[in-house]
């Protein structure tokens, strides 16, 4: 080839002089943040009834390819146990875990595209964005951390009212009054505070948000569509329950199921 030749520019598919030249596009494979622009602007608020389809969904999922997600679920399971048995591992179990839980969000995205799971996916997050996913589980501890200071300062307040005096003391109501104020802040605090990693780790894997950004979308998403998860909640128990029966063997299923149906549950809400 002269060097005439090889500085020629590469015909493409819209050159006029050579239509049926095959498009030069390089390809690549596939990955699910190619997909970052169907996020939804704004959360959908579903009715409670969707809690039953994503459950649905969650079980048809499972039903196609039952090996293969009773492995990653295992997987999943002894890692977290193994993390959480060693002293100084299981301080960064909180931050494993939205990594591993993108693990399954990639599992479950390639059965949606129809490559089918593998056990592989499991640690995706790993090798694509592990330092965002990470964050969202330093961010949590941050606010888990806040919480428990908050309520550990309402009960420095109560505990005086409880301990010092003679026994009637413990039950004045000034004392039950702090005690249940605790209580129902710690509450009030936590549940939202769950709702910020509900799904977030999906926003992160998927879409490549900011987990700062990905943890708001989720409280948000999960506060507008409170019924729903209420709803998800009752229906998971009785499929916990139901899968304790047969001597706990049907929690075989019923953890890919969860797993599935919460990837399921993401999608409905904040994919277009």
């Amino acid at each position: 080839m002269t060097t005439h030749e090889a500085d020629e520019p590469t015909p493409t598919s819209s050159d006029p002089a050579n239509p049926y030249v095959a498009p030069t596009a390089r390809l690549v494979d596939y990955s699910p943040t190619d997909h970052a622009s169907s996020l939804r602007g704004e959360a959908r608020v579903v009715r409670a009834g969707a809690a039953s389809q994503w459950i649905r969904t969650g079980w048809t999922m499972f039903r196609d390819d039952p090996g293969t997600w009773i492995a990653i679920v295992l997987l999943y399971f002894v890692i977290i146990v193994v993390v959480s048995a060693v002293p100084i591992l299981g301080m960064v179990n909180g931050l494993l875990s939205p990594v591993l839980a993108a693990g399954v969000i990639f599992a479950c995205e390639a059965q949606h595209k129809g490559s089918g799971p593998s056990v592989a996916h499991l640690f995706e997050g790993f090798r694509t964005r592990v330092g965002p996913l990470m964050m969202i589980g330093v961010l949590y501890l941050v606010g888990l951390l806040t919480v428990v200071a908050i309520v550990g300062a309402g009960m420095a307040i109560a505990i005086p009212m409880l301990t010092l005096g003679d026994l009637r003391a413990a039950a004045t109501p000034a004392a039950i009054v702090a005690v249940i104020l605790a209580g129902l802040t710690a509450l009030a605090l936590l549940v939202p505070l769950s709702f910020t990693i509900w799904w977030s780790p999906a926003l992160v894997a998927v879409h490549g948000l900011p987990p700062a950004d990905a943890m708001k979308r989720s409280m948000r998403a999960c506060l507008r569509n409170w019924r729903a998860l209420l709803m998800y909640t009752v229906l998971l128990a009785a499929l916990f329950l139901v899968a304790l029966i047969p001597f706990g063997l049907g929690l075989l299923a019923a953890g890919p199921v969860f797993g599935i149906s919460w990837w399921a549950g993401y999608r409905d809400i904040f994919v277009e």
